[in-house]
């Protein structure tokens, strides 16, 4: 059985925390928010579409600091780029990077 790709990555945000997802995956970076289903929805958070794959913003009492993350993949930094409280670098290839 061989794995054909990701149906949807998780990240943790706290309790509260739909509204500062929705700003920054769905106004900053454009991702559109796609329901969740009514057997999760008493459990907060919220999902996004990403190409074929979905990011699922999960709520957790507690969301320590960790170097674990999502790489997106887009050709429009622009927008990050204005709100982004960390500088970007370029790597090869026209990708970013945060320092």
């Amino acid at each position: 059985m061989p794995i054909k790709g990701i149906a949807h990555v998780q990240v943790s945000i706290t309790a509260g925390g739909e509204d500062r997802a929705r700003f920054f995956y769905g106004s900053i970076l454009g991702m559109e928010e796609v329901p969740k289903p009514d057997s999760l929805s008493d459990r907060g958070g919220v999902w996004f579409a990403c190409g074929e794959q979905q990011l699922h913003c999960g709520v957790e009492d507690i969301v320590s600091e960790s170097r674990r993350h999502v790489a997106l993949i887009t050709d429009d930094l622009e927008p990050v780029g204005r709100t982004d409280p960390l500088p970007l670098t370029p790597l090869s290839g026209g990708r970013r990077r945060s320092r």
